[in-house]
């Protein structure tokens, strides 16, 4: 399956539940992406994949996040690593269905509060 598949189902999934999802292979293109964005509005939720953050060092990866602190993060994490350091407000382990996912999004940032906005694998 194309590293890019999982990461379009999750965004697809995202999109059917009414969120304003986007996606990018690692976690500085997702940044530079939301920068990018004309008026952005207030990022709901982070999905970071944790092999999203294998280019980037824990600084880094603290510093990049940082920029969106009001922001909840959920960490997609391998079952059998450790988490990498951060300040994660829910923690998924793989293997996770999309179904999880989404039900996680919702529960961070209800459609009655705003829409959510996606970045990661």
């Amino acid at each position: 399956m194309p590293a890019q598949w999982p990461r379009s189902l999750i965004r697809a999934a995202l999109i059917e539940a009414g969120y304003d999802a986007a996606g990018a292979e690692d976690l500085r293109d997702a940044m530079r992406y939301l920068a990018a964005v004309p008026n952005r509005a207030t990022v709901g939720v982070l999905l970071v994949d944790d092999d999203a953050l294998r280019i980037e060092t824990d600084r880094e990866t603290q510093r990049l996040l940082g920029k969106f602190a009001e922001s909840r993060t959920i960490l997609l994490a391998r079952a059998t690593h450790p988490e990498p350091p951060g300040a994660w407000t829910l923690v998924l382990r793989r293997p996770v269905s999309v179904e999880t996912i989404v039900d996680a999004v919702r529960e961070l940032a209800p459609h009655d509060t705003g829409a959510a906005s996606s970045a990661d694998d």
